[in-house]
């Protein structure tokens, strides 16, 4: 039966981590088709357990799928692969067609910017101006809407343009942030990673000043700056950037090597990874599940792993909004406390001895937070809706 080109077809491929040719097939999903229709709604069906050894059909896969629907197993995929197939024939999946909108094949950039997106159409604006602004250029843009139900995709459409180097995915469903990073990082090929959010706002040197240190022969696992803080209308808040950056400690650094960054990172978050950060891309690895929201933390520790970690000294390398959405609904939710629990738990057993101390201070921190948590997001919300 011939399609309708007003209701295009949508097929389902499986992208495993260095999945054979076979896997594939046995999927439904076979691994090159010279006919594909650029009007097919593609969705792949991404394993994001171990999604670091992606191979070069799994890239093509992801570039070319309409949507993508991040899970964790292999068991979990099918499952989700065999249920949206019933909806549509199973199509092929490769590079041609929607990905033509993908630019050519060009060196390897330096640095991978990943900002995901979710209802962020009040902000994003501003926040891809900035990008276009940067006058280091030899970065790419990767933008993952996180299933967004506002304009943020319009948005992002038309933020992009101006930048060579960008393409945009859309995910199936929303995954809490941590599926729309670890595609963006599983997308990602320069040597850095950074993360930037959606509402915040870099400077014009931002990358210059990042880049500079790797330029010139600094073997740097993650280098970074710190910030400034404004508010939902743009205005800085001086006292409350001194207040961060105290509380990190990165009121005390000095330009260069960073001393004894794993427990600086574990007991006050020095890296403000998700602001100002860049991360060497295989020092990333596999994308846990239990990271929810937390993807700048996640981030951050593992790029100060190895202790190989840069500062670039003052000013500030970015603006940091915020803002009743980004912090009174998700800061004291139980769900997030939970998460930074496991994460935390995770993290201690790759620890060293020496630092047992301070996360198990950590987890008493967190596990409170699974108690009263729900009960300060209340008040904060009772004293919002008062004003």
């Amino acid at each position: 039966m011939p399609r309708s080109r007003s209701a295009p077809a949508r097929g389902v491929a499986i992208v495993h981590p260095s999945s054979s040719t076979h896997e594939r097939r046995r999927a439904g999903a076979p691994a090159a088709a010279p006919d594909h229709d650029p009007g097919e709604r593609t969705v792949a069906v991404v394993d994001l357990r171990g999604l670091d050894g992606l191979d070069a059909a799994g890239r093509r896969a992801l570039s070319g799928a309409h949507t993508i629907a991040p899970v964790w197993g292999r068991a979990t995929a099918r499952r989700l692969a065999t249920r949206l197939a019933r909806t549509g024939p199973v199509c092929r999946v490769q590079a041609s067609g929607p990905d033509a909108a993908v630019p050519p094949a060009r060196p390897t950039p330096l640095v991978s910017l990943v900002l995901p997106v979710l209802d962020a159409q009040r902000y994003l604006d501003q926040t891809l101006a900035a990008v276009r602004a940067q006058s280091f250029r030899d970065f790419e843009l990767i933008v993952v809407d996180d299933a967004s139900s506002d304009d943020s995709l319009a948005v992002a459409r038309r933020g992009v343009e101006g930048i060579p180097a960008a393409r945009i995915v859309s995910l199936y469903r929303n995954t809490r942030k941590r599926g729309a990073v670890a595609v963006g990082v599983a997308l990602a090929s320069g040597r850095y990673v950074m993360e930037i959010n959606a509402d915040d706002v870099l400077e014009p040197d931002a990358l210059e000043r990042l880049t500079q240190p790797v330029r010139t022969g600094v073997d740097a696992d993650c280098v970074f700056g710190d910030h400034r803080v404004i508010d939902e209308a743009g205005a800085f808040s001086d006292e409350s950037a001194r207040r961060r950056s105290r509380a990190t400690g990165r009121a005390d650094l000095r330009r260069g090597w960073v001393r004894e960054a794993r427990p600086r990172q574990l007991a006050a978050g020095l890296v403000p990874a998700g602001v100002c950060a860049i991360v060497r891309r295989d020092a990333i690895g596999a994308w846990p599940r239990f990271t929810d929201t937390h993807t700048d933390y996640w981030l951050a520790w593992r790029g100060v792993r190895r202790e190989r970690v840069w500062f670039v000294g003052a000013p500030p390398l970015a603006r940091y909004r915020e803002h009743a959405d980004g912090i009174t609904r998700e800061f004291h939710a139980r769900r997030k406390s939970f998460n930074r629990v496991r994460m935390d738990l995770r993290i201690l057993l790759q620890a060293r001895p020496a630092e047992a101390g301070i996360l198990c201070r950590r987890l008493a921190v967190h596990a409170f937070g699974l108690v009263v948590g729900p009960r300060v997001r209340r008040r904060i919300e009772a004293r919002s809706g008062a004003r």
